[in-house]
């Protein structure tokens, strides 16, 4: 009997860990990517991003940044006539930038501009918080 309702009570446990994982995977929305990489790291580049679902509202915009370039770079956000302005400058080397702040719209630009950098891999993370 002991040994019935400790194996009962493993499995209610389990089934609470699946269950509360599952509800946090689904609530928590995925991050998407840009990748800027080889020669391209040299390169002035827009990206224009945007939520998933355009009838739902932002509350606010967060924006990391992985990698390693050979020389540095500046990301800045861009919407209509509205420039956030400089989110980093980074480099040379390790890349590893977190931002997040504000942002009341469904789409935003990333503009990334290298400074001195020449080649390197980098890879910027963006998600619309809602």
């Amino acid at each position: 009997m002991e040994l019935l309702r400790y194996r009962l009570s493993t499995m209610l446990v389990a089934v609470g860990v699946v269950a509360v994982s599952l509800a946090i995977w689904l609530a928590i929305p995925p991050w998407q990517s840009i990748d800027i990489s080889g020669f391209d790291v040299a390169k002035n580049h827009i990206y224009a991003i945007s939520m998933d679902d355009e009838n739902d509202f932002a509350h606010g915009l967060s924006i990391r940044i992985r990698g390693s370039i050979d020389g540095t770079a500046q990301i800045t956000t861009h919407h209509d006539s509205l420039n956030v302005g400089i989110i980093a400058k980074f480099g040379p080397g390790d890349v590893c930038v977190d931002y997040g702040g504000d942002y009341y719209d469904s789409e935003a630009e990333i503009i990334y501009t290298p400074i001195t950098a020449k080649s390197g891999e980098l890879k910027v993370y963006y998600n619309f918080e809602h």
